[in-house]
């Protein structure tokens, strides 16, 4: 029994050993594979990356320090005209002009601001607006000329002005608005100053009547007659004919015309 026992212990021991030694071969191989690699890693890391670059963030690649741009596979330093900064790009030239200064050629030259005008806010900085009062005329600024009755506003037609109600701006003044009969004053810088009362049509400096044929009605459209015809009807020249409609046909959502009742498909003047 004792035997057994003593027997079954040095099998143990044995096992025990031959895992122990595997272990420790596994650690040292591990251990000589570290150095190998940790030796490695910088060459590796270094490896097709210029100099005056760093590794991205990601890992992923590399870019030029600051001060530096991208030329193909390497980092060139970057020449920093007169009056320009580092943009913080690895690419392209690099920098900007400052403000007040634009881009020529490899340079920045001063932008040129014109007597009235200031440089516009923000980036980059190069162009320049007139002061109120004044508009842009070429390379200058001029004086906007207001007429009496006159006061400084956007105006479509580009005068920089705008006449006090209810005058009108006729050649350079602020004129009377001349209203014809049958019209009432607007104010609208998109029209003469006056529109035709419901009813009348605008005919040069005067407002026509409309001319309304039987079964016809107004409309408040500004173009075309100025009239429709009632459903059921339809325009022919300046007078309005009814609709004569087929057997087994009704009329169309227009009112001016007619379609033929399903299933039946029209045909000349009905329906078959």
């Amino acid at each position: 029994m004792i035997k057994e026992r003593a027997a079954d212990c040095a099998l143990r021991a044995t096992v025990l050993r031959t895992k122990f030694w595997r272990l420790q071969s596994k650690l040292q191989w591990l251990g000589v594979a570290a150095v190998i690699m940790g030796g490695l890693s910088p060459a590796i890391a270094d490896e097709g990356i210029p100099a005056n670059s760093h590794q991205r963030a990601s890992g992923a690649g590399w870019t030029c320090d600051r001060g530096y741009h991208r030329i193909d596979q390497s980092c060139s330093a970057i020449d920093l005209p007169e009056n320009a900064y580092l943009n913080g790009y690895g690419y392209g030239r690099g920098w900007d002009c400052k403000r007040g200064y634009q881009q020529i050629r490899d340079g920045c030259e001063q932008v040129v601001v014109p007597e009235n005008a200031f440089l516009k806010a923000g980036f980059p900085g190069t162009t320049w607006i007139c002061k109120r009062g004044f508009q842009r005329q070429d390379k200058s600024c001029t004086a906007i000329l207001v007429p009496p009755n006159g006061y400084l506003a956007y105006a479509r037609d580009g005068s920089g002005w705008k006449c006090i109600r209810p005058l009108q701006k006729s050649n350079g003044r602020c004129l009377p608005v001349q209203i014809p009969i049958n019209a009432y004053q607007v104010d609208s810088e998109y029209s003469d100053g006056w529109e035709c009362k419901r009813g009348y049509r605008k005919v040069k400096s005067s407002c026509s009547e409309i001319a309304i044929p039987e079964n016809g009605y107004l409309t408040d459209s500004t173009f075309g007659t100025g009239w429709k015809c009632e459903r059921g009807f339809r325009v022919h020249n300046d007078s309005c004919q009814f609709i004569q409609l087929p057997q087994n046909a009704h009329l169309d959502y227009s009112g001016e015309d007619w379609n033929c009742n399903r299933p039946l498909r029209r045909k000349g003047n009905g329906c078959e």
